[in-house]
């Protein structure tokens, strides 16, 4: 694969979301990414399984999705309506079941109006394919590994402190096993 092909976080961009044109901005921007990525799987004559890994390691999350959202229907819808991947891709992506995303997907539509996607901070799609730890565990993971404090991190996700130190702990246990 050629360097000039590489996805990089400058590829995606995140407007603020205060206007539609903006909203038009963010999937025009989103489309060109995915239409690259779709251009290096041809050229470079990958396999789903590589394709599939390949998107893995250079799709970014922002975590402002998450906000006072269920984690996986945020990252569903997220993924659906924001990337416009598939079903059936994004679980593959996330190492679930078709049926469970689907529902979930189900569910996120009713209770989600919209996503905020405003925040610089972002985390990489692979985190959540790791089944050892749920959505908002691998989340705070990776937010602690950033060095972000746990206030902050409630902070960020607008989540009660007593609930990122229960996850953190659980975090810690799973980690010791």
């Amino acid at each position: 694969m050629k360097k000039s092909d590489k996805l990089s976080k400058r590829d995606v961009v995140l407007p603020s979301l205060n206007n539609d044109d903006n909203l038009i901005i963010l999937y025009k921007e989103n489309k060109k990414l995915l239409e690259k990525a779709s251009r290096i799987k041809k050229e470079n004559k990958l396999s789903n399984e590589e394709f599939i890994k390949l998107i893995k390691e250079y799709i970014p999350i922002p975590i402002s999705i998450f906000k006072n959202n269920s984690p996986l229907e945020a990252l569903v819808k997220y993924l659906k309506e924001n990337l416009d991947l598939s079903l059936s891709e994004i679980s593959r992506l996330l190492n679930r079941d078709q049926r469970t995303i689907w529902i979930t997907y189900d569910n996120a539509k009713k209770k989600i109006k919209n996503l905020d996607v405003s925040s610089k901070i972002t985390i990489p799609l692979t985190y959540f394919s790791e089944r050892e730890l749920s959505i908002l565990e691998n989340l705070v993971d990776h937010l602690i590994e950033q060095k972000f404090s746990l206030p902050k991190i409630s902070e960020l996700l607008e989540r009660n402190y007593k609930t990122i130190y229960t996850i953190y702990t659980r975090i810690k246990k799973k980690d010791a096993r």
